[in-house]
């Protein structure tokens, strides 16, 4: 009885999509939600020691022709805070417990890749302070993330990271199109709020495409290398 209310069993997606969503989101439920907030307070952990303690010379990072035709919209920042729900789904979703470690794995080696740029090549956005002066949403945004820990943006890489995840699982789930759109626009919303609110510049978020696409894509193809051997 117990392991039933905790979740304790797999989803094998056999049903509608209805159905195979339902299963997922009950799946491991306790596990999932601990291991989310688990993770994200060890990220933060790394963040901001990073942010507050450098090792090596600093690098600042200046707009570039490209960052200032961008436009700071206040309204952004809501999008831009909401990746912590995004990369929540994703987790959230696992069908099995060997998914959800697989997906564990490759999210810790993304953000040690990134708390190693920081450690070792750190940089720092000179700031646009007059986007942002006399806005209360921002003033406090800025309190606590100054805008160190810049190259690659982490923001933008998790953003990409959960999408290819969460991509894979709608295709397993059997999901209308209307989920693919929806996943895609909100992805793209939040690595687009992250120069709307002038918190990280191209080249930031050029470098967490790049770093978001290369680790989500390994990490697809290992656990479905992993799955077809386990099936042979």
């Amino acid at each position: 009885m117990i392991k039933k209310i905790l979740g304790h069993h797999s989803c094998n997606d056999s049903g509608s999509f209805r159905q195979n969503l339902l299963c997922r989101i009950h799946s491991l439920w306790l596990i999932k939600a601990l291991g989310v907030m688990g993770g994200i307070a060890l990220f933060f952990v790394g963040y901001f020691h990073f942010q507050a303690h450098q090792y090596f010379t600093i690098t600042p990072l200046h707009f570039s022709n490209i960052d200032m035709l961008i436009p700071f919209h206040i309204s952004f920042l809501y999008i831009y805070l909401s990746l912590w729900i995004y990369i929540g789904l994703t987790p959230n979703l696992m069908k099995n417990f060997r998914e959800l470690l697989f997906y564990g794995f490759y999210a810790l080696l993304l953000g040690v890749i990134g708390m190693l740029f920081y450690a070792f090549f750190p940089t720092i956005i000179v700031q646009d302070i007059e986007s942002w002066r006399g806005i209360p949403q921002m003033m406090e945004l800025k309190k606590s993330d100054t805008g160190g820990n810049a190259f690659p943006s982490l923001h933008v890489a998790f953003a990409l990271f959960g999408f290819i995840w969460l991509r894979e699982q709608l295709m397993q789930m059997k999901s209308p199109l209307i989920f693919y759109i929806i996943s895609g626009l909100w992805a793209t919303g939040i690595i687009y709020s992250t120069l709307a609110i002038k918190q990280h510049l191209i080249l930031d978020a050029v470098g967490g495409i790049v770093l978001g696409s290369i680790v989500g894509w390994i990490s697809i193809v290992h656990y479905k290398n992993r799955i077809r051997v386990l099936r042979s």
